[in-house]
């Protein structure tokens, strides 16, 4: 019984760490989007006519925003690990 519950801690911690780091992988690639965005706003004051800035602008910002819900979703999975444990 304590090498199965062993077993198990072990488990669920090996699967919070690969959830970690998924995270910390969304969470790089939210960084690389929103350079992209400072740099399309950077580009859009060097001869991007208005509607193409508003689209790149409106696009990256879905991109940040889809993002984050995978991320918010990864962390809610992750902390709603199993409670019950076996007796």
């Amino acid at each position: 019984m304590k090498r199965e519950l062993e077993g198990s801690r072990q488990n669920i911690q090996q699967r919070i760490q690969d959830r970690e780091k998924e995270v910390k992988l969304l969470q790089q690639e939210v960084e690389a989007v929103n350079g992209s965005a400072d740099k399309a706003v950077e580009d859009s004051s060097g001869g991007f006519d208005s509607e193409t800035t508003t689209i790149t602008i409106t696009i990256t910002i879905i991109i940040i925003i889809i993002i984050t819900i995978t991320i918010i979703i990864i962390i809610i999975i992750t902390s709603s690990s199993p409670s019950s444990s076996p007796q």
